[in-house]
């Protein structure tokens, strides 16, 4: 299962704090492609194995280059910015969305707003947990939502580069 494998491949190496599950469907079989609950911790250590090109603590858990395919858009319609053959304006990888930015950040975007912002550049990881009141809005976009980016980008100029932001967990 996609759980199992989870747990192989990067819950074990990493050494994660608390359990992780993905909803299921009605058969009982993991959504992966969104859907992943876990804690706060437990995405803060996703986001520095993907800061740190796939490695914790020295040793290589996710392919680099997976963690390069992944946070780059490879497809024309998928590129950020004004994009007529879009209707986001961010682009997006495999499951990380890469807004305009010459730092090379992405973020994961959870359907209630929550976010693992990773700015490679700055060596930055951020995740913010919250509910989202308008998650069944048809008109709601959480991939349109500059908020959080906004604030992301102003907590990590304000710090600046200091060593006390890029702590390993």
């Amino acid at each position: 299962s996609v759980t199992d494998y989870l747990q192989e491949k990067l819950w074990n190496p990493v050494g994660m704090e608390h359990e992780g599950y993905w909803i299921v469907d009605g058969d009982g079989v993991e959504v992966s492609l969104g859907g992943l609950n876990t804690t706060l911790r437990n995405y803060a250590k996703i986001g520095s194995v993907y800061m740190n090109n796939g490695k914790w603590q020295g040793k290589q858990i996710v392919p680099m280059e997976w963690v390069r395919a992944s946070t780059k858009a490879d497809a024309p319609h998928l590129i950020a910015g004004e994009n007529p053959l879009s209707r986001h304006h961010y682009g997006y990888g495999y499951q990380w969305w890469l807004p305009e930015s010459d730092e090379g950040e992405y973020m994961a975007q959870g359907v209630y707003n929550q976010n693992i912002y990773v700015n490679p550049s700055t060596k930055t990881v951020i995740v913010k947990l919250s509910a989202n009141h308008l998650y069944n809005d048809k008109s709601y976009l959480p991939s349109r939502s500059s908020t959080a980016l906004a604030f992301f980008r102003k907590v990590t100029s304000e710090l600046g580069n200091k060593e006390t932001i890029n702590k390993e967990i």
